[in-house]
């Protein structure tokens, strides 16, 4: 059917969902080449254990299924294909339904749905629904993600609740594909396999033309982490060098400050002016006028103690944020709805500001301790360890503290390659972007990336920061003083050249507004505001946002109420299984499927498994890419014809599909 959709030089974006071992993913990467293959692993199943119930992302990353499937990406040394590994629940696919377009041209969700409702069920309560109507909704989601679904889900008793309400599973996907509202196409069962039960393969594509998914360059960009070609071996491991910790630079003599009439009219105060601490320290707030004050522009009052790090005077936190909130609420107005993506939001502030001040905005700070504000722990220690640091933990305490549900912490480190696939998706990722004092942090963890891509230090950063630019219409940058980024200071001389250089790569037209605000930290340090001419691109939308990373973190986290609680059956017990149902045949086309041009083997094919689509003598054995050894991706004894035969009904079909 792979094969009916695209040919075999097809070029398309394919998600396993579920992917265990890899043995679909890498089928389909070797026997398509031109595909962009990624398989989600969590690790909440029985397949490949229930680590992701408890563990860490690295833990998961250590299960054998993950281990074998990285192992063979290196063996066939494929570049097309990669692992996430991630634990999804009903919030990460309603966020990634929300995003408005598929994310993939094909989905194979093979014995794994009933994992996913496991772990959501609580999330189901938490929305006021019953786990029927839970469980309708989720698959509905699923099927939102790409316009071509082959779906296996489990025989009884995993999903009893459906099976009572449903009768079949034919008719469980029929009543989600009509949850969607959208018109769908059902063809199968492809596959019919006896394991715990019966377990049918269907194919549910969209009718009429098919909507176009995320390009197929953007697809990692949904992944805060993909593993692939070479990770085993540590070519991905990435080098960072900082100045030292705690080292204080000489500071430079107060250069003559820049004074810029922002508007006509004072910028007005906030209705409830707070006390932010003191305003001293080095730092100009260039558009203030007259009498009013930036601790006047302050949203929340906010303990100086908590927030500040290295000696940075709390005036450049009032001054900034006070340069910003000005003209923030010129471009939304305080009752706007935009999204706003604070990169190296370290312990909140700016975050924090944001969420209070505008209610309806929706606030995401990504944080990834790389750099010396919230320490190094992102260089090497785990998510969980990140999240542990004293940053995050203040950001979510004030969260919980301010009842705010408008605001969470994604805990990622960022480095040029994510932020080019985020870049690839041919849509800003947000309204309006701040990036203050972090850009030299992930310039530092990302030397090596542009090494492997041919570029000098110089070319990479730029290109980076030509890629920054592209994630939003709107940014506030701050960028540090020498030493840091020497080498752009050299080649450009000012940071406002740099920026200004970084712009002329997008091939878009910016306007430059600034200095807003002007302070003296180990040098100088401006903040620019820097904004798409024109009409601003539309954004994607913000029940989209949090879907581009694999955990936020919000309101309640630290008290515990988004822990989720997984009921499976228990592990080993086999259930009786059941006579064996009447074989249903179904002819694909009038044209036997065509033959691999190297049949390859894949082992015995014996166990009850049927493809309905196969025709005279072409087995399911020649529709094998690659021959991979049954030891290695069987689990639970499931027949290694289960494997071959689901795969030859699918590829067919994606052969038809892409070519």
């Amino acid at each position: 059917e792979i094969e009916k959709m695209f040919g075999l030089e097809g070029r398309f974006s394919m998600l396993d969902l579920g992917s265990c071992c890899g043995f679909f993913s890498l089928q389909a990467a070797v026997g398509y080449k031109q595909a962009a293959v990624i398989g989600v692993e969590g690790s909440v199943g029985i397949g490949n254990g229930t680590t992701g119930l408890q563990g860490t992302e690295d833990e998961i990353v250590q299960t054998k299924a993950i281990q074998t499937h990285l192992r063979w990406i290196d063996q066939l040394g494929l570049t097309n294909c990669a692992v996430a590994p991630e634990v999804w629940d009903f919030r990460r696919v309603c966020s990634l339904a929300s995003l408005g377009a598929p994310i993939a041209d094909v989905m194979l969700s093979l014995s794994v749905i009933h994992h996913i409702d496991n772990v959501s069920v609580e999330q189901y309560e938490a929305d006021g629904m019953q786990h029927v109507e839970g469980t309708l909704q989720l698959m509905a989601k699923l099927l939102q993600l790409a316009p071509r679904h082959f779906v296996e889900l489990p025989d009884r008793p995993w999903m009893e609740h459906m099976y009572q309400a449903y009768g079949t599973a034919r008719a469980f996907l029929g009543a989600a594909a009509a949850v969607t509202g959208q018109s769908w196409s059902f063809q199968g069962p492809l596959c019919i396999s006896q394991w715990y039960g019966r377990r049918e393969v269907w194919l549910i594509s969209r009718t009429g033309v098919a909507p176009q998914a995320i390009p197929p360059k953007g697809f990692k960009a949904l992944f805060s982490r993909t593993l692939g070609l070479g990770y085993l071996k540590g070519v991905q491991q990435q080098v960072a060098s900082f100045p030292r910790q705690g080292q204080r630079l000489p500071q430079q003599q107060q250069q003559q400050q820049q004074q810029q009439q922002v508007g006509s009219t004072p910028p007005p105060v906030r209705t409830a002016p707070v006390s932010a601490g003191s305003a001293a320290g080095a730092s100009v707030w260039t558009g203030a006028h007259g009498n009013v004050t930036a601790e006047s522009r302050m949203a929340v009052s906010l303990p100086e103690a908590e927030f500040t790090y290295i000696e940075r005077p709390w005036g450049h936190f009032v001054n900034r944020w006070a340069a910003m909130d000005v003209e923030i609420e010129k471009m939304f107005g305080l009752e706007g709805r935009f999204s706003m993506l604070d990169l190296g939001s370290c312990c909140g502030f700016f975050s924090l500001q944001a969420a209070v001040g505008y209610k309806q905005a929706a606030v995401i700070g990504v944080e990834g301790s790389v750099g010396i504000g919230n320490g190094t722990t992102g260089l090497q220690g785990t998510e969980d360890e990140i999240v542990q640091t004293k940053a995050i933990q203040t950001h979510l305490r004030w969260i919980d503290q301010l009842g705010l549900t408008n605001c969470a912490v994604a805990p990622e480190v960022w480095d040029f390659r994510r932020v080019c696939s985020l870049a690839s998706l041919g849509a800003p990722i947000a309204d309006v972007m701040l990036s203050l004092s972090v850009i030299h942090h992930i310039d530092n963890v990302s030397v090596e990336q542009y090494e492997a891509d041919g570029m000098q230090h110089v070319e990479g950063t730029l290109q980076l920061m030509a890629k920054l630019l592209q994630l939003a219409p709107r940014h506030f940058v701050e960028l540090p003083d020498r030493p840091w980024m020497e080498h752009m200071y050299q080649a450009y001389g000012t940071a406002r050249a740099f920026l200004g250089a970084a712009a002329a790569v997008t091939g878009q037209s910016w306007s430059f507004q600034g200095p807003l605000c002007i302070s003296q930290w180990y040098g100088r340090r401006e903040v620019w505001l820097i904004s798409r001419t024109g009409v601003a691109p539309q954004a994607i939308p913000p029940k989209g946002f949090k879907a581009l990373f694999s955990r936020t973190l919000g309101l309640g986290y630290l008290k515990g109420v988004q822990q989720q609680v997984a009921s499976f059956p228990r592990q080993g017990q086999r259930l009786p299984q059941q006579q064996q149902q009447q074989q249903q045949q179904q002819q694909v086309g009038s044209t036997p499927p065509p033959v691999r041009t190297a049949p390859v083997s894949a082992g015995s094919a014996a166990g009850a498994s049927v493809w309905t689509g196969a025709h005279g003598n072409v087995t399911a054995e020649s529709r094998m890419a690659v021959s991979l050894p049954e030891a290695e991706f069987t689990y639970i004894e499931r027949p290694w014809g289960h494997f071959v035969n689901r795969w030859a009904a699918m590829d067919v079909e994606i052969e038809k599909m892409f070519g």
